[in-house]
């Protein structure tokens, strides 16, 4: 399951989280060669409650974990290549979805890269 964690968000009625949810599952579904998300149940983005309000909505960082990793990334370094290239994209979209809604914010993007050693469970039940 890819997360998105948004950190440092001024105050924000939840309209406007809302809004801000909708543009980046969008982002998720638009890279879905690297996110494989296809509707809400295949992601979590969350907005943490932030304890210091000093300097909140300056700098706004966004955290990109869980993207899955293919059989493909261990055996070849072509294809590790092209996916560096495609996060890159995948971050620097993000950035932008962010700052339409925060103009006045500096927005940085940490998309970890995929994890073939991570082992995800989970309950569809």
């Amino acid at each position: 399951m890819v997360k998105v964690t948004v950190s440092c968000l001024p105050e924000v009625t939840q309209e406007a989280l809302k809004a801000l949810f909708s543009d980046i599952f969008n982002i998720l579904k638009k890279h879905t060669t690297i996110t494989w998300v296809e509707e809400e149940k295949d992601e979590l983005i969350h907005f943490p409650p932030d304890k210091m309000v000093y300097g909140l909505g300056q700098e706004i960082l966004a955290e990109v974990e869980g993207l899955p990793a293919g059989a493909e990334l261990r055996f070849a370094t072509r294809y590790i290549d092209k996916t560096e290239s495609q996060r890159r994209i995948f971050g620097e979209d993000i950035v932008r979805v962010i700052k339409g809604h925060f103009p006045a914010a500096n927005v940085v993007c940490h998309v970890k890269p995929p994890d073939p050693l991570l082992i995800v469970c989970r309950d569809e039940g």
